[in-house]
């Protein structure tokens, strides 16, 4: 009897031990997931602020000085040049939060199985949009009406330039800021998604 009752109390003790074990995995693996949800739109902030950054409307000295001058350049080529060279420094320098952030898209999906990453994936490929528009400034903004045939092609071609130079640019007033119109829509969009894995209970 004694026996018996040894051999119970070993089977119970061992399924809550297992019991236990799989408690302590489940929370452990909530908590991870609140960590990785956490993590993610921390660095979908992060990554926001740094387009800001690049997009910040006022240079400093010296940003541009890296730039290897062209043989001949004009002085109106150097100051195009100058300008959009500065917007791919900038870009360079915060590479990384973007990195991390393409990085953790992987993961919201691998951990949730979330399909609709598109808010990262409509801010990267803002990111691609500005960067876009630095080189074609880079290549046409020091171009001359005379390298044109007609007047209605060098219209063409600053109303090209001038397009460029907002996509570059923050604007004044964000309402007219097409580029941050779009990192607003997109924030808010994935803090949709991450909301109700940071509000569920553990």
């Amino acid at each position: 009897m004694i026996s018996f009752i040894r051999d119970i109390s070993v089977i119970l003790a061992a399924g809550a031990a297992i019991w236990g074990v799989r408690i302590w995995r489940k929370s452990n693996r909530d908590v991870r997931k609140l960590q990785i949800a956490e993590d993610a739109l921390t660095q979908f902030y992060q990554a926001c602020d740094a387009i800001r950054a690049i997009r910040f409307p006022v240079t400093f000295g010296g940003e541009a000085a890296n730039r290897a001058c062209t043989e001949n350049e004009t002085d109106k080529e150097k100051y195009y040049r100058d300008i959009a060279y500065i917007i791919i420094e900038r870009h360079r320098s915060f590479s990384g939060e973007f990195s991390k952030l393409k990085a953790y898209m992987f993961r919201l999906r691998a951990y949730f199985g979330a399909e609709d990453m598109s808010p990262i994936e409509e801010l990267l490929k803002i990111r691609g949009r500005i960067m876009a528009a630095a080189k074609n400034y880079y290549d046409y903004a020091p171009k001359r009406d005379e390298d044109f045939r007609t007047s209605e092609e060098w219209e063409r071609h600053c109303e090209r330039v001038e397009r460029f130079d907002r996509e570059m640019w923050e604007v004044d007033i964000p309402e007219n800021d097409e580029i941050e119109q779009a990192i607003q829509r997109h924030l808010e969009k994935f803090e949709e998604i991450c909301r109700p894995i940071l509000n569920a209970d553990l």
